[in-house]
């Protein structure tokens, strides 16, 4: 699934699910920042669809997240 470039709504989607999965797993921002080695203001920033990340960077936090990457994508 191809992504328009720097779409907003999807963007904030991505960061909903990322956020909603991690709060079920019981992990602080900063918790998921470690284990993908980034810092918690990037996972924030994605989480509220500020930041864009890139596909290595969404497979990162679907790895950390023990998820599938499609979990974190918008459905069609």
């Amino acid at each position: 699934m191809a992504l328009p470039a720097h779409h907003p709504t999807i963007m904030k989607t991505i960061g909903q699910k990322i956020a909603e999965i991690r709060r079920d797993k019981k992990l602080s921002q900063r918790e998921l920042a470690i284990l993908t080695n980034r810092c918690r203001q990037h996972i924030s920033n994605i989480e509220r669809g500020f930041k864009e990340p890139r596909l290595p960077m969404l497979r990162k936090i679907a790895a950390a997240l023990n998820v599938p990457l499609r979990d974190l994508l918008p459905e069609e």
